[in-house]
């Protein structure tokens, strides 16, 4: 070889090598605005030298690969970050819809409601028969109890979007991963002689955005594939192949890892970032502890205005009443099915009854007591049914008045139901077994 064609090989391949790079400079500059791009660079090597005899001499410059200008370890440290960062937005998120549902700052807040309901209480004690002030605090008592269930209807909505927000995110996850095998799919082939540069990027992003849902590790094969994994180590994208994941359970409860054939794996508790892990919690733990408050003061409240109402009687004795409150199953009048006391009673307030009386006082067409005195009910908790308890009542009022009675007990579709003889009237006192509240 001449040194002149030397010189000239060495000027072709030099210009080579730099178009290439105005090449991959110009690929940078179009696509400076493509999400999850990395700036790519070639990589510069001298060529094999040639022997002229007792000598090598340089051929130059070759264009060896392109590489990306990214570092793998900080990628991924970044998408663990990112995984937190979204979790933490979401809960954020949430928190501040569940605090506007529970605005204190408004006159139909909880706490305001209730220093009003407590001061129509007082207005009530200073004039017990007062009908203006019975009004008020009726009226003031149904706006409270529309108050508490409006509170728990939001809640029961914020809970469906948020299980919906988990179905939305749980079908993109599934589209992800998808598209992750996909890729999987093409860079072992494209790779065979260089570097698939665009796909690993394109990759990356998608396993970025992945990792904005749910927490993931990844591993690169030998040929280039990537692996995926989530909580319990359930694979996600193995080669060209993706594992959904279902929402399942009751009302959609939990989440499921979709493995190989039908078998399924419940991973709910082992998601502990991402967007998933933000509604998870925010469902699961934060909504589900307000839900539990609400309704224990519901509860609790209800139970104690209920109490007092069952202690005396109003302005008028009574002529008919029925419970609200419905035992599951009466039994027979010597059995224990359904007794009052009893977790089988299916009353919501069982656990308050305990063994004592209450007591009926009759009063007949003139208003005057009969017989001079009350009669006392007797009942033994966690013995006595719905049924047995009407025959106590019964008995008791024979055994005091004699018949025909002038007060006859019964159940009505599981509930309690008394009901005066003509020209009678009643009024309770003295509930100290919790019965009467009990049965509402």
């Amino acid at each position: 070889m001449s040194s002149l064609g030397l010189v000239f090989d060495i000027a072709k391949d030099a210009l080579s090598a730099q178009r290439y790079g105005l090449d991959i400079t110009a690929h940078n500059i179009a696509n400076v605005n493509t999400p999850g791009y990395s700036r790519q660079n070639p990589v510069y090597e001298a060529k094999v030298p040639v022997g002229y005899g007792e000598l090598l001499f340089g051929r130059g410059v070759d264009t060896d690969t392109v590489k990306r200008t990214s570092d793998q370890f900080i990628e991924n440290r970044l998408m663990q970050q990112q995984s937190s960062l979204l979790y933490s937005k979401e809960m954020e998120s949430y928190v501040k819809i569940l605090e506007g549902i529970f605005n204190e700052n408004t006159q139909t807040s909880i706490s305001s409601l209730m220093a009003g309901f407590w001061n129509q209480w007082q207005d009530i004690t200073n004039n017990p028969s007062g009908s203006s002030e019975r009004t008020a605090l009726y009226e003031y008592s149904v706006q409270l109890s529309e108050q508490l269930n409006l509170l728990d209807t939001e809640m029961n909505q914020l809970k469906i979007d948020l299980t919906n927000a988990l179905n939305a995110g749980i079908g993109k996850i599934n589209q992800i991963t998808s598209e992750l095998s996909e890729i999987n799919r093409q860079i072992p082939g494209m790779e065979a002689s260089s570097i698939a540069n665009d796909l690993r990027d394109k990759r990356n992003d998608l396993l970025s955005e992945l990792s904005g849902y749910i927490d993931t590790k990844s591993f690169e094969q030998e040929n280039g594939s990537l692996t995926i994994v989530t909580a319990r180590g359930c694979v996600l994208v193995s080669g060209n192949s993706s594992y959904d994941l279902t929402l399942g359970g009751t009302n959609g409860n939990k989440i499921l890892w979709q493995g190989s054939g039908e078998n399924s794996t419940d991973i709910t508790g082992y998601i502990g970032n991402g967007q998933l892990g933000g509604w998870l919690d925010m469902r699961d733990q934060i909504l589900a502890k307000y839900e539990l408050d609400l309704d224990a003061f519901a509860k609790e409240f209800a139970w104690s205005v209920n109490l007092q109402h069952s202690q005396g009687i109003g302005l008028a004795a009574l002529s008919t009443v029925t419970g609200t409150y419905a035992v599951t199953g009466a039994g027979p009048a010597t059995g224990v099915n359904g007794a009052l006391g009893t977790v089988a009673s299916g009353l919501v307030y069982q656990d308050k009854i305990v063994d004592e009386s209450f007591k009926l006082w009759i009063y007949d067409g003139n208003g005057d007591l009969v017989d001079g005195d009350a009669v006392t009910v007797n009942i033994v908790a966690g013995t006595t049914t719905l049924t047995s308890l009407c025959n106590t009542i019964n008995t008791n009022i024979v055994n005091a008045l004699g018949n025909p009675p002038a007060i006859v007990a019964c159940t009505s579709d599981n509930t309690l139901k008394i009901d005066a003889s003509a020209g009678y009237t009643f009024a309770f006192s003295d509930d100290t077994r919790n019965v009467l509240a009990a049965l509402s």
